[in-house]
């Protein structure tokens, strides 16, 4: 497995969640054994990683998962205003944890998050996250970070 930074890690990550025009001027080099000539550089040609979008046309809202079916490094930094979030603090350089099993991206203000225990159930049912406790305890660490965007669209239907 290559090493990696953390820099040259989120370098990338947002080249992939970018437009082609905001690409980093670098990108990674994992090696001949895992790159494709047919690869385009996308954050899912990384083995273990698996993305997954929903958009729900009648507000609209959507949301974006983002799972590590090996774990990931994170980390936050609460810069600038308040964001609405759901276990991000667990990414504090202070924290004990060190394994991240996913990344969830929604609209709907509050309600968007709960979006992420959707991902935590997904993960946890294929026994993927950290072990914890009792044996089959399976506990994956899902972050999420959510925009207000409930005043777009159709109110009836909250994400």
């Amino acid at each position: 497995m290559s090493k990696i930074n953390r820099r040259d890690f989120e370098l990338a990550v947002m080249g992939a969640l970018t437009s082609p025009s905001l690409a980093p001027a670098r990108t990674l080099a994992l090696g001949p054994e895992l790159e494709s000539e047919a690869s385009e550089g996308c954050i899912t040609d990384v083995p273990g990683v698996k993305v997954g979008h929903f958009t729900d046309s009648r507000r609209p809202t959507g949301c974006t998962a983002i799972l590590f079916e090996h774990g990931a490094t994170g980390g936050v930094d609460f810069d600038g205003s308040g964001p609405e979030d759901f276990q991000a603090g667990m990414l504090q350089p202070g924290s004990a944890l060190q394994t991240l099993w996913g990344v969830v991206l929604a609209g709907g203000d509050s309600y968007g998050l709960s979006t992420a225990l959707g991902a935590m159930k997904y993960l946890e049912e294929r026994g993927i996250g950290e072990h914890w406790g009792n044996p089959g305890n399976v506990v994956p660490l899902v972050v999420a970070s959510i925009l207000d965007d409930l005043s777009v669209g159709d109110r009836p239907h909250p994400p």
